[in-house]
């Protein structure tokens, strides 16, 4: 564990704009998880935020095989260009 867990009024909320357990805290915006989640979200990843029994917080993210595996044949990864 590095940190504490999730509030519990917050765990429900979490990747909402502006949420924050550091609200006032200065060039803190509350933005993070909200632009980490979009943008993982964009690629089929679903997340979700929880609390470990023995304390600290824990997020599990995963994507559906089969999406990235179709993702991938439609735009397969960019070959490096290797020269002699």
């Amino acid at each position: 564990m590095t940190g504490p867990a999730y509030p519990l009024h917050l765990l429900g909320r979490l990747g909402e704009p502006y949420i924050s357990t550091r609200a006032g805290a200065a060039d803190h915006m509350g933005l993070g998880i909200f632009i980490a989640q979009s943008l993982l979200e964009r690629s089929g990843a679903r997340l979700v935020f929880d609390n470990l029994p023995d304390g600290g917080a824990h997020v599990a993210i995963s994507w559906n095989r089969a999406n990235l595996e179709m993702v991938e044949k439609i735009h397969p990864p960019a070959r490096a260009n290797v020269y002699p």
